[in-house]
C-alpha cells in the first residue's frame, strides 16, 4: 500500500458511537487485515477493557477508543485499564 502509514480497522466490535453498515470484524478480521497489509493496524469500534487483549492477540498495534473512556465515571482509570488490558497486564 503506497502512501499509507497505518490502517484503521473497524468496527472491531459492535459500537453505539456511530451507525455502521459494515460488518463487525472481530479479532479474526483484524488479524486478516494485519497479515494482508503488513502495516501497523489500529483497531477501532466497541473496544473495552474486557476485549482489548483480543485485539492485541489478533495482531493490532494499537486501539482507538471513545465510549469506554468517555462513558466511564473515572476516565483516567478507564484509560489505564484499557492500556493494561491491551498490553496483557493485570489492571489495578
Amino acid at each position: 500500500m503506497d502512501g499509507a502509514d497505518y490502517v484503521g480497522a473497524g468496527p472491531a466490535y459492535a459500537t453505539s458511537t456511530k451507525e455502521m453498515a459494515l460488518a463487525v470484524l472481530g479479532p479474526d478480521g483484524v488479524g486478516r487485515i494485519k497479515r494482508a497489509t503488513g502495516l501497523p493496524v489500529v483497531a477501532i469500534g466497541g473496544i473495552t477493557a474486557a476485549n482489548a487483549s483480543e485485539m492485541a492477540l489478533a495482531g493490532a498495534d494499537g486501539i482507538a477508543v471513545i465510549s469506554a473512556i468517555l462513558g466511564a465515571p473515572d476516565v483516567r482509570r478507564a484509560a489505564e485499564e484499557l492500556l493494561a488490558a491491551f498490553k496483557g497486564l493485570s489492571s489495578r
